[in-house]
Protein backbone atom coordinates (compact mmCIF):
# COMPACT_ATOMS: atom_id res chain seq x y z
CA UNK A 1 0.00 0.00 0.00
CA UNK A 2 1.51 3.67 -1.25
CA UNK A 3 0.49 6.27 1.12
CA UNK A 4 0.53 9.41 -0.27
CA UNK A 5 2.56 12.51 1.04
CA UNK A 6 -0.86 14.06 2.79
CA UNK A 7 -1.10 10.38 4.49
CA UNK A 8 2.63 10.19 5.15
CA UNK A 9 2.51 14.07 6.98
CA UNK A 10 -0.70 13.32 8.66
CA UNK A 11 0.39 9.71 10.05
CA UNK A 12 3.72 11.90 11.61
CA UNK A 13 1.61 14.51 12.92
CA UNK A 14 -0.50 12.36 14.59
CA UNK A 15 2.77 9.97 16.04
CA UNK A 16 4.14 13.28 17.08
CA UNK A 17 0.44 14.81 19.42
CA UNK A 18 0.15 10.62 20.32
CA UNK A 19 3.66 10.80 21.89
CA UNK A 20 3.60 14.13 23.49
CA UNK A 21 -0.09 13.48 25.14
CA UNK A 22 0.93 10.20 26.74
CA UNK A 23 4.08 12.42 28.25
CA UNK A 24 3.88 11.98 32.19
CA UNK A 25 2.99 15.28 33.97
CA UNK A 26 7.18 17.03 34.14
CA UNK A 27 6.65 16.76 38.15
CA UNK A 28 6.13 12.55 38.00
CA UNK A 29 9.62 10.80 37.16
CA UNK A 30 10.88 9.28 34.57
CA UNK A 31 9.33 5.15 33.42
CA UNK A 32 11.35 2.77 34.89
CA UNK A 33 13.58 1.84 32.83
CA UNK A 34 12.66 -0.77 29.98
CA UNK A 35 9.02 0.81 29.82
CA UNK A 36 7.32 0.50 26.83
CA UNK A 37 7.00 4.62 27.01
CA UNK A 38 10.61 5.28 28.30
CA UNK A 39 11.85 5.96 24.82
CA UNK A 40 8.88 8.79 23.69
CA UNK A 41 8.84 10.25 27.03
CA UNK A 42 13.30 10.53 27.18
CA UNK A 43 12.64 12.05 23.24
CA UNK A 44 10.38 14.25 23.89
CA UNK A 45 12.63 15.73 27.07
CA UNK A 46 15.21 16.39 24.39
CA UNK A 47 12.79 17.34 21.62
CA UNK A 48 10.99 19.79 23.81
CA UNK A 49 14.92 21.94 24.36
CA UNK A 50 15.28 21.89 20.74
CA UNK A 51 13.38 23.12 18.04
CA UNK A 52 13.87 20.31 15.11
CA UNK A 53 12.04 19.40 12.14
CA UNK A 54 10.29 16.08 12.22
CA UNK A 55 12.41 13.22 11.26
CA UNK A 56 11.89 9.85 10.31
CA UNK A 57 15.05 6.81 10.72
CA UNK A 58 15.00 5.31 7.71
CA UNK A 59 16.95 1.25 8.30
CA UNK A 60 17.89 -0.37 5.14
CA UNK A 61 18.60 -3.98 4.37
CA UNK A 62 20.82 -6.62 3.88
CA UNK A 63 23.67 -6.01 1.47
CA UNK A 64 22.30 -1.98 0.89
CA UNK A 65 23.54 1.37 1.94
CA UNK A 66 21.95 4.16 3.71
CA UNK A 67 22.78 5.98 0.35
CA UNK A 68 20.31 3.80 -1.31
CA UNK A 69 18.31 4.80 -4.12
CA UNK A 70 15.02 4.58 -1.60
CA UNK A 71 17.11 6.75 1.53
CA UNK A 72 17.67 8.98 -1.26
CA UNK A 73 13.75 9.21 -2.63
CA UNK A 74 12.23 9.45 1.06
CA UNK A 75 14.59 12.38 1.72
CA UNK A 76 13.43 14.54 -1.80
CA UNK A 77 10.10 13.49 -0.90
CA UNK A 78 9.69 14.33 2.71
CA UNK A 79 12.61 17.32 2.80
CA UNK A 80 10.29 19.83 1.16
CA UNK A 81 7.45 18.96 3.84
CA UNK A 82 9.80 20.00 6.60
CA UNK A 83 10.48 16.04 7.59
CA UNK A 84 14.50 14.99 8.07
CA UNK A 85 15.61 11.49 7.02
CA UNK A 86 17.99 9.73 8.61
CA UNK A 87 19.69 7.32 7.03
CA UNK A 88 22.98 5.73 8.09
CA UNK A 89 25.21 2.42 7.21
CA UNK A 90 23.99 -0.34 9.33
CA UNK A 91 26.52 -2.63 10.10
CA UNK A 92 26.92 -6.00 8.73
CA UNK A 93 26.99 -7.72 12.48
CA UNK A 94 23.84 -8.14 14.10
CA UNK A 95 24.83 -7.25 17.49
CA UNK A 96 26.90 -4.28 16.38
CA UNK A 97 23.76 -2.91 14.31
CA UNK A 98 21.41 -3.04 17.04
CA UNK A 99 23.55 -1.20 19.07
CA UNK A 100 24.05 1.15 16.91
CA UNK A 101 20.47 1.43 15.95
CA UNK A 102 19.04 1.57 19.95
CA UNK A 103 22.37 4.49 20.25
CA UNK A 104 21.02 6.43 17.17
CA UNK A 105 17.42 6.31 18.25
CA UNK A 106 18.06 7.51 21.59
CA UNK A 107 20.29 10.65 19.99
CA UNK A 108 17.73 11.51 17.51
CA UNK A 109 14.60 10.48 18.77
CA UNK A 110 13.07 10.38 15.38
CA UNK A 111 9.50 10.53 14.81
CA UNK A 112 8.83 7.56 12.50
CA UNK A 113 11.31 4.45 11.58
CA UNK A 114 11.03 2.51 8.14
CA UNK A 115 12.41 -0.36 7.56
CA UNK A 116 12.92 -2.56 4.71
CA UNK A 117 14.01 -5.92 4.56
CA UNK A 118 16.37 -6.86 7.50
CA UNK A 119 16.12 -2.90 8.14
CA UNK A 120 12.37 -4.53 8.73
CA UNK A 121 13.39 -6.79 11.22
CA UNK A 122 15.79 -4.48 13.11
CA UNK A 123 12.80 -1.88 13.12
CA UNK A 124 10.68 -4.35 14.64
CA UNK A 125 12.96 -4.27 17.57
CA UNK A 126 12.76 -0.71 18.39
CA UNK A 127 10.03 0.25 21.06
CA UNK A 128 8.18 3.23 21.73
CA UNK A 129 8.08 5.05 18.18
CA UNK A 130 5.83 4.34 15.55
CA UNK A 131 7.31 2.15 12.65
CA UNK A 132 6.24 0.97 9.07
CA UNK A 133 7.97 -2.22 8.09
CA UNK A 134 8.52 -3.22 4.50
CA UNK A 135 9.01 -6.54 3.60
CA UNK A 136 10.98 -7.14 6.84
CA UNK A 137 13.02 -10.34 7.09
CA UNK A 138 12.02 -12.47 10.19
CA UNK A 139 13.68 -15.37 9.65
CA UNK A 140 16.97 -14.26 8.18
CA UNK A 141 19.03 -16.55 10.43
CA UNK A 142 17.06 -19.44 9.05
CA UNK A 143 17.20 -18.56 5.40
CA UNK A 144 20.83 -17.72 6.01
CA UNK A 145 21.54 -20.83 7.18
CA UNK A 146 19.32 -23.11 5.19
CA UNK A 147 20.35 -21.05 1.87
CA UNK A 148 23.98 -19.77 3.16
CA UNK A 149 25.44 -16.65 2.16
CA UNK A 150 27.82 -17.27 -0.65
CA UNK A 151 29.94 -14.62 -1.71
CA UNK A 152 27.11 -11.42 -1.67
CA UNK A 153 28.10 -8.16 -3.32
CA UNK A 154 26.37 -5.20 -1.84
CA UNK A 155 23.68 -4.03 -4.03
CA UNK A 156 24.43 -0.17 -3.37
CA UNK A 157 27.87 0.50 -2.58
CA UNK A 158 29.35 1.88 0.93
CA UNK A 159 30.71 5.28 1.51
CA UNK A 160 34.25 4.38 2.81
Amino acid sequence: MKLSRAETLRMLKVSRAARISARPPPTLPAPPLGHKMEKAYLCNQVKEHRNVMPTVLYIHGFASAGSSGTAITLRNMLYPHGVQVISPDVPTSPLRAQQMLRDLVGETCPDLIVGTSMGGMYAEQLHGIPRILVNPSFHMARTITFHGTGRMEFYNKREA
